[in-house]
């Protein structure tokens, strides 16, 4: 008897799998090629590891560009972490908004495109996103304990290891990466104040460093990546100030990355160190943009 229940038991899961892949496989039949926000990919990773990439936003001032997160069906959730509902077709899955970079529409080929997550969870992920700019992230006391958690924290590194290969394998010097300071900015989703905010602590301390902005006006950002760190463009008037904060999982003495600017070619961007994070020095606006390259990609922010 128990060997008969559990097969229906299995039965019936694989109906359910059977019936959810061929709504996906409907549901993408109607699509065109242009990738949209929730949509989901897959790209071979050297490491045999069960992720996908989902589409979480698309620069408003050019939709070449586009930011990807990684999600898995890991089940622990963590304070940067968006669960799927469960009877989402593309479910069990986890976006893991601790991590993501920026790619061109034109490296997303549809037949690596798997399905879709619902639209309330793009829009949790892109407030997470923009808490995590703004250093203003909060989390229930379960989430608090799952970031703490060495099974969590093994997973983590694994997946931040899997997320900076694939960004380096699709970094494309010849293609610079122009992105507008207000993607992902707080005020998008809250009007809290950014005053008390890491990414805020310049303005309000411009009497101390000369290299501050001297006005108090609240500096808006955008995530450049986050995987052995976040790197996120802050701006101000005179120009952008770069800040590297290091994920908990991380060991202590991780380095920001390599700034060069992107005219020399060889002049290096200096970091200056703070408790729970790094701050470079500014990198002023020439001919309307301040232009800047980590490792193998330029970026270009507007003024």
């Amino acid at each position: 008897m128990f060997d008969d229940k559990r097969k229906k038991q299995l039965q019936e899961l694989t109906d359910q799998s059977i019936r959810r892949y061929k709504r996906v496989v409907a549901e993408l039949s109607t699509r065109t090629d242009v990738p949209e926000p929730g949509d989901l990919y897959l790209f071979p990773l050297p490491a045999d590891m069960p992720l996908e990439w989902v589409v979480i936003t698309i620069d408003p001032d050019d939709d070449d560009l586009l930011y990807l997160l990684p999600a898995d069906d890991h089940p622990l959730v963590g304070s940067a972490d968006v669960r799927i509902p469960n009877d989402a077709d593309c479910a069990p899955l986890v976006v893991r908004c601790g991590f993501g970079f920026w790619v061109h529409k034109e490296q997303l080929l549809t037949q690596r495109r798997s399905g879709t997550i619902p639209t309330a969870s793009v829009n949790r992920a892109n407030k997470i996103l923009s808490k995590i700019v703004a250093s203003d992230l909060d989390a229930t006391s379960l989430q608090k304990e799952t970031d703490c958690d060495p099974e969590y924290e093994s997973w983590m590194r694994e997946l931040s290891s899997a997320v900076e290969t694939l960004r380096s394998s699709l970094a494309d010097a010849a293609q610079p990466i122009t992105l507008l300071p207000e993607v992902f900015s707080h005020s998008w989703y809250d009007d809290s104040p950014l005053d008390s905010t890491p990414l805020a602590l310049a303005a309000a301390s411009a009497e101390e460093d000369p290299q501050t902005p001297t006005e108090s006006e609240r500096p808006v950002g955008t995530i450049l990546y986050c995987d052995n760190g976040v790197l996120a463009a802050l701006k101000y008037k005179e120009g952008i100030i770069l800040q590297f904060s290091k994920p908990r999982h991380h060991p202590e003495d991780l380095k920001p990355p390599t700034i060069l600017f992107a005219e020399s070619g060889s002049e290096t961007v200096s970091w200056h160190p703070e408790p729970d994070w790094h701050s470079s020095d500014m990198i002023t606006f020439k001919d309307g943009k301040a232009v800047f390259r980590v490792n193998n990609q330029i970026y270009s922010v507007p003024s």
